[in-house]
């Protein structure tokens, strides 16, 4: 099966350029943030990716990060990216792990936060302002032209291209599915239904 090509060019050239100690993307399931956070870490070399998901106790959770840290280089350069910290969260409710964390900042380097629900914790007290870029959902949508290069593989008209851009209005999920629809031969019918 062909691997399915979503540029994320801009959004991956506004964290570079703002070179912020914290980045925390911020947004609902489909918006393409852990895929962002491993594009992320191909583009920085020295980042690490950790994925929390299904992560069932405070002990699996340890187990992973003490996993990566203990990989990472000394000093440590590019991201420290922590996938899914809601379901961090959830095993530690006290928020020790991601404290311990941005507290000891200099030692584990630049640090993103991914995750579906809002953060809830003051991200100054570990960083000057200017250090810290939140990222939301209206900042991962695609572009027009990420979405039509998506859909690039598609014969189909124009009018049926661009209707399902107007559909997916950015949301990455939705591009996707277009984009396998057009390559199946089904891209009409689904938006015109």
């Amino acid at each position: 099966m062909r691997a399915i090509n979503l540029p994320r060019a801009g959004v991956l050239e506004r964290i570079i350029r703002a070179n912020p100690r914290i980045v925390t993307i911020v947004t609902g399931p489909g918006w393409g943030k852990s895929f962002l956070g491993k594009e992320l870490a191909r583009a920085l070399p020295g980042s690490t990716v950790v994925e929390f998901r299904n992560a069932r106790s405070a002990e699996a959770a340890n187990a992973r990060l003490a996993e990566a840290l203990a990989a990472r280089p000394q000093p440590p350069s590019g991201f420290l990216i922590l996938d899914d910290i809601d379901e961090l969260a959830a095993v530690d409710p006290e928020g020790t792990v991601l404290d311990e964390l941005l507290s000891a900042a200099e030692k584990h380097g630049r640090i993103a936060l991914l995750s579906r629900n809002a953060i809830p914790l003051d991200l100054t007290r570990y960083a000057a302002p200017h250090e810290v870029l939140s990222l939301k959902r209206q900042d991962l949508e695609l572009t027009a032209q990420e979405s039509l290069s998506a859909l690039s593989a598609s014969n189909e008209p124009r009018e049926v291209v661009e209707r399902a851009l107007e559909l997916s209005g950015g949301w990455a999920v939705a591009t996707l599915f277009f984009s396998r629809l057009a390559r199946e031969g089904r891209l009409r019918e689904a938006v015109e239904n």
